[in-house]
This record gives structure tokens, sequence and C-alpha cells, in this order.
């Protein structure tokens, strides 16, 4: 796995705080396996991006003061997240990031 893959999954585990071990990763290809991975570590029902992408996006206005991080992760909240995460190491375009987009070469812009 390239050395860009590797950091950019570091980014990960810090945005989500979670930790993948090697094995978790070791398959993994495209953005979409990244983003499946995510979401099962997390607890939650996969949503495909392209879905998620055409929905408008809502912010909770008011959060409770119990709320915890974790409880405010959603599919589409992950997207974004792990989106402008890849878009932010690697200076790409959003509108080129798919979960179908390889890891592998991400840095080629």
């Amino acid at each position: 796995m390239a050395l860009d893959v590797i950091e950019l999954i570091v980014r990960v585990e810090k945005a989500f705080a979670i930790d993948l071990s090697y094995d978790e990763f070791e398959d993994m290809r495209t953005v979409g396996d990244l983003y499946r991975l995510v979401l099962t570590e997390l607890g939650l029902r996969y949503q495909s991006a392209a879905e998620i992408e055409s929905q408008p996006r809502a912010y909770p206005s008011v959060i409770p003061p119990s709320t915890t991080l974790a409880s405010l992760w959603t599919a589409a909240t992950v997207w974004h997240v792990l989106k402008n995460t890849i878009v932010n190491r690697f200076y790409l375009d959003k509108s080129r990031i798919r979960e179908s987009t390889k890891l592998e070469g991400l840095d080629k812009g």
C-alpha cells in the first residue's frame, strides 16, 4: 500500500476517532471500500454516496448537551467528512471523488 494511502488512513482514523488494523484496510481498493469500512466501524448502515450527494445537506440547528460525538455520525456526514479529507489531502476537485475512485493514484491528481 502506498505511503499516501497510509497517510490518508491515519487522517481518517483521527477524523472519526477510530482505529483500523492493517488487516482491515489491506484489501481496500476504492474510496467506497474505505467509506464502507468507516461505516462498519461506527456501526452505521450503508447509504450510497450517489444517494447522499443527491440530497440537500442538513445540519442540526441545536445539539443537545448530552449528545456524544459518535451519535452525531450518519452515513451522510461520514461520506462528506471522508470526501473532504481526501480533497484536502490530495488537493483534488470534489467532483472527482466517488465510491468507485481508486485509492492508489489519488496523488496523481
